[in-house]
């Protein structure tokens, strides 16, 4: 039988209490639910279907996929069990086939958008670690200092700096 995600009981709550609630656009909102639903069905089909039925073919997918999404809430097993395959086996094949680890692109995804969005945007640095993927602020600033060196806020006031020009 097809596994059933963690996260769909709780978008039919929703779903429900939207109903219940009778709030201003509810309407739109169950319609956004219900769509949400349907496009996870409709990417789980996809990888499982006969159009990818190499276990190559599905962890490419699912590292296409991760680009599209590295802001979600993810984890390998979730990602491993998506391709049909073992933990040990998805990671073995995700390394093999992309250069790197799961984890390794997950976190190299997520800090170059937050990087563009300190560059690019006067977000909060909460608002850029929660868009980027992170949850917990704390460990959004202890990952961005880990790969540049440097605090999300000294990082975009380095940009606001003006540049000296050397004579």
């Amino acid at each position: 039988h097809a596994h059933v995600p963690a996260h769909l009981p709780a978008l039919f709550k929703e779903l429900m209490a939207e109903e219940r609630l009778h709030a201003p656009h509810a309407d739109s909102v169950q319609i956004a639910i219900v769509l949400r639903v349907l496009v996870e069905f409709a990417r789980r089909r996809t990888a499982q279907s006969s159009l990818h039925p190499d276990a190559r073919q599905r962890v490419r997918l699912c590292a296409r996929e991760m680009e599209h999404g590295f802001w979600r809430e993810q984890d390998i097993d979730t990602a491993a069990r998506k391709a049909g395959l073992s933990r040990r086996r998805f990671t073995q094949l995700f390394r093999d086939l992309e250069g790197e680890s799961w984890h390794s692109r997950l976190t190299r995804l997520r800090l170059a958008h937050a990087a563009r969005l300190l560059h690019t945007t006067r977000l909060s640095i909460r608002a850029v670690g929660f868009e980027s993927g992170y949850a917990d602020l704390s460990h959004f600033y202890r990952m961005f200092r880990a790969e540049h060196g440097t605090s999300p806020a000294d990082f975009r006031e380095a940009r606001d700096r003006p540049r000296r020009v050397s004579a």
